[in-house]
């Protein structure tokens, strides 16, 4: 009999275990590769914690995309969504919320006041967009002028990192201490 009580005993505690660790899963969804590739980064080594790409890595710059069905999937599944922010995907808006209505947004653009701005150049735009046009993001003003891909200047991208990683700690208390110290590290 006491081994059984044992063996009752020993399957709870497993059983236990296990939901906590499923508990504790987190389900990271990253708009573009290049913050997909820094939220890797800052999530390394936290167990548990999963990161999957919304868009297409070889899509660039998706100023003018359109959600799909298995976009809305992947948001559907998703705990948590890192956005670059600064109008670059203001494509989501109300289709995310309305796949996911519980999904947390982190916007890893938050707060940072020293943001690039696009040349002034008489011959045309640097970096091949045509500043006029593309990076108006719809007219919406807030964002006219601000150059939204951060993560090209490594001291923008670090800052990317940091944020992304607060918005991960607030969201997954277990994996704060594994987050921001990743996030140290992918700043220095």
């Amino acid at each position: 009999m006491k081994n059984g009580i044992r063996w009752a005993a020993g399957a709870i505690v497993i059983a236990l275990a296990t939901c906590r660790a499923q508990a504790a899963e987190v389900r990271v969804l990253c708009t573009t590769f290049p913050i997909h590739q820094i939220t890797r980064n800052v999530t390394d080594g936290q167990a548990g914690t999963t990161v999957e790409l919304l868009l297409p890595a070889s899509l660039g710059c998706p100023h003018h995309y359109s959600l799909k069905p298995q976009d809305l999937q992947k948001t559907a599944r998703a705990d948590v969504l890192i956005i670059n922010g600064l109008g670059l995907e203001e494509f989501l808006g109300a289709p995310v919320k309305k796949a996911n209505p519980r999904i947390v947004v982190i916007d890893s653009s938050r707060g940072i006041g020293d943001l690039l701005k696009y040349a002034e150049e008489p011959d045309g735009p640097e970096h091949g967009h045509d500043t006029k046009h593309e990076h108006r993001h719809h007219d919406h003003d807030e964002y006219e002028g601000v150059n939204p891909h951060l993560f090209v200047s490594p001291r923008q991208a670090a800052q990317l990192a940091l944020n992304i990683a607060e918005g991960l700690a607030k969201h997954h208390p277990d994996g704060a201490a594994v987050y921001r110290r990743n996030a140290r590290a992918y700043r220095s």
